[in-house]
């Protein structure tokens, strides 16, 4: 039988959201309980899949079954922390959290060699949807970064001597990543499965973009982020961002925030 209050369901397609639930699922497991994620499945929710193993056992359902959305509560605070308090769960932390084997960081290490020497730091300057064919208020695009601000970091990037890397995803994840462009002192590498990409991200350890699922993945393997979020109050409370001090608790922050101005939009389309 499964008991209901070790049981979540998810039904999200994106990787940001299947990380805002690693907290609770964390949590459980520190109490030493077994809990089960029931997911809608497809090739790349598989994939994301992988981000459970050893918080989690999944159950997978055909795409097209009913399934109720995980609880939320109104809380205004980060996705993770409305899914704890919705659980009736306080005072731990609503950061996401993924488990590197020591095997799988042995791979990273190794792998990133082939990139010569010299600090490398994670880098991405958009965000899913994004598109050049899209107007400047649509969400997506206003939420990534001009192109001025993208070969500014940059080259303050390579002027104190780090190298930004920017990841991809497999196959089953290219619909996110079909706003890639290319940039120049910028690495691109377009192919890793989802552990694999978080391996890199826990021997990397630093992150500098955009409010996207990297940089979530970042904070989930334990590395910091310099994340770039856009002046609009609609999106962000500028006084709480995505993570305030409540998110953190014990843990030691490892983000600091940036804004860009652009102009308020109207609307959003």
């Amino acid at each position: 039988l499964v008991d209901p209050r070790f049981t979540i369901t998810n039904v999200a397609g994106g990787m940001g959201d299947w990380l805002s639930l690693t907290p609770i699922l964390r949590h459980m497991r520190d109490l030493g309980r077994n809990p089960l994620v029931i997911a809608r499945d497809s090739p790349h929710t598989r994939e994301f899949g992988a981000l459970y193993r050893g918080l989690a056992e999944i159950k997978w359902e055909p795409a097209s079954a009913p399934t109720p959305p995980t609880p939320q509560s109104d809380s205004d605070a980060c996705f993770s922390r409305r899914i704890l308090e919705a659980h009736d769960v306080q005072h731990v932390s609503a950061i996401p959290h993924v488990e590197v084997s020591r095997e799988e960081r042995e791979w990273a290490t190794a792998f990133l060699t082939w990139f010569g020497p010299g600090k490398l730091t994670a880098f991405c300057p958009t965000v899913g949807g994004a598109r050049d064919t899209l107007p400047d208020d649509h969400i997506a695009n206003y939420r990534r970064m001009p192109r001025e601000l993208v070969a500014e970091i940059v080259k303050g990037m390579l002027d104190s001597g780090r190298k930004p890397v920017w990841f991809g995803t497999n196959d089953s994840q290219q619909h996110i990543y079909r706003n890639r462009f290319e940039i120049e002192g910028v690495i691109s590498i377009p192919d890793l499965p989802v552990r694999l990409l978080a391996a890199c991200y826990s021997v990397i350890g630093e992150y500098v973009g955009t409010d996207t699922w990297d940089h979530h993945l970042m904070l989930a393997v334990g590395g910091r982020c310099e994340t770039w979020v856009p002046t609009s109050r609609w999106f962000y409370d500028h006084k709480k961002f995505l993570y305030d001090s409540k998110a953190w608790l014990t843990e030691e922050p490892r983000e600091t925030y940036r804004v860009f101005v652009r102009p308020e939009p109207k609307s959003f389309s």
